[in-house]
């Protein structure tokens, strides 16, 4: 159990190095788009959440760890969610992207024969690192832990949940998305 959730706490890793900006192209607010002529931006983006609906919902206190056939229920305002097995004993459900959420992955260990159990939830927005930052703490109040990096340019926060469970949200270096990251603290598994 403790191996598998040393893995789920290196896919965290992962998911986060895979939230880095990786092309060069100029900032341009989510589900806004250039139009032909040039001129002003059309807004293309699907409907959905905005990012005050999303902050409520996922840092909520003693709401995680989610049990696996609570997720659509308690995380439907992110829209449907697809089960997608993952790899031998885990489990993940993804959700739909819309203007805010780019991704939406909540992770399950499922022994063979066993109850599936809570790994973490990965949440990519396309908000600012500050505008989420902020949003939280009127929620959770002041961050647990903090982290602000200039080389490369990385700015981290976490908060305590209940349960053993935080929330992080990490900007990987973007300007204008940050990925949320829900589980329980490295090296706190059993």
């Amino acid at each position: 159990m403790a191996r598998v959730r040393s893995i789920a706490a290196a896919l965290v890793v992962v998911w986060f190095l895979g939230c880095q900006p990786t092309r060069a192209e100029p900032a341009r607010p989510a589900g806004r788009a250039p139009d032909a002529g040039g001129g002003a931006s059309v807004d293309t983006s699907p409907a959905g959440p905005t990012a005050e609906d999303v902050i409520a919902t996922l840092a909520v206190r003693k709401m995680w760890p989610l049990p696996l056939d609570a997720v659509e229920r308690r995380l439907a305002l992110l829209g449907p969610w697809k089960q997608v097995p993952f790899a031998d004993g885990m489990l993940d459900l993804k959700g739909a992207a819309s203007s805010v959420v780019r991704t939406a992955e909540v992770s399950f260990g499922v022994p063979e024969g066993g109850k599936p159990w809570f790994m973490g939830a990965n949440f990519e927005l396309q908000v600012p690192f500050a505008a989420c930052r902020k949003l939280i703490e009127a929620r959770l109040g002041k961050p647990a832990w903090t982290r602000n990096e200039s080389n490369p340019p990385a700015r981290m926060a976490s908060w305590n949940l209940g349960r053993r469970i935080t929330i992080g949200i990490h900007d990987g270096g973007s300007a204008d998305r940050t990925a949320i990251s829900i589980s329980e603290p490295q090296g706190e598994a059993d």
